[in-house]
């Protein structure tokens, strides 16, 4: 696990929507217990240093209603779930050419 800018990359072992998105290329950002903006501002800040072939993996206390516009605007895909056990939501985002094949 390395820091970058105070985003955490980690590898990511678990499947989100039926597929196995193990990936060093995958940023896991937890933005739960955080006030509005932070999570939306940390968020895209992410997603501007999301390497190619990468992922966002956003964890959040709250439904991100505000980023899913964004995330269209900016060319991104995204599957969006309740956490098991229901105490927060994952987002996993990749650039929409990624998530179709």
């Amino acid at each position: 696990m390395s820091q970058a800018s105070g985003v955490t990359l980690v590898a990511f072992d678990r499947q989100i929507t039926g597929r196995d998105y193990t990936s060093m290329n995958t940023i896991e950002l937890d933005v739960r217990g955080l006030e509005p903006p932070e999570p939306f501002r940390l968020a895209v800040e992410a997603l501007q240093k999301l390497p190619a072939g990468g992922q966002l993996l956003l964890l959040t206390d709250r439904e991100p209603m505000l980023l899913f516009p964004e995330l269209v605007r900016r060319g991104f895909a995204w599957a969006f779930d309740r956490a098991p056990g229901g105490d927060h939501f994952t987002v996993r985002i990749a650039r929409q050419t990624e998530c179709d094949d």
